[in-house]
């Protein structure tokens, strides 16, 4: 499983350009190649990140190993299911990543920093979101609709 997450990073930097996946440390250091996320405790988020230029709204769609999918519905002006283990998030504002961020592990949400309204996308009350293997595919508004942007793979250990 190891080998197929450093090969589909490696092939969304190379085939998508300007839209790479990459984890940032709390130290505000950003890691590319190897998306094998050991402790999420230890990051301050994880996504797929452009290559300067302005912010963009992204689209994401994510495929996730574990049927738990916890969201703060502040963040995001809409979100829906798509299927047991995929959903599909729009940002409310621009941004310069498509990802995960913003609790004490790295965008994944467990039992003891829950936001004040939570809502189990995929799952159910009590699951947690790691160990996990998590797909994110971005695509990026404009004028036309949506166009895809990049794809990246994180496995996500604890």
């Amino acid at each position: 499983m190891k080998k197929a997450v450093i090969l589909m990073a490696a092939l969304a930097v190379v085939v998508f350009g300007g839209i790479f996946p990459a984890y940032v440390d709390k130290q505000g250091k950003r890691q590319r190649g190897d998306m094998t996320i050991p402790d999420s405790s230890k990051i301050k988020e994880f996504g797929l990140y452009q290559d300067g230029g302005k912010p963009q709204i992204y689209k994401m769609r994510v495929k996730i190993s574990e049927p738990c999918y916890i969201i703060d519905p502040a963040d995001w002006k809409a979100y829906k299911k798509i299927g047991p283990f995929e959903v599909e998030l729009v940002q409310g504002e621009p941004d310069t990543f498509a990802g995960f961020g913003g609790t004490k592990h790295g965008g994944m949400i467990f039992d003891n920093d829950l936001p004040p309204n939570p809502k189990w996308l995929i799952g159910v009350k009590g699951c947690n979101e790691a160990p996990n293997y998590i797909e994110i595919t971005a695509y990026r508004k404009t004028k036309y609709g949506w166009k895809f942007a990049g794809k990246g793979a994180f496995y996500i250990l604890k």
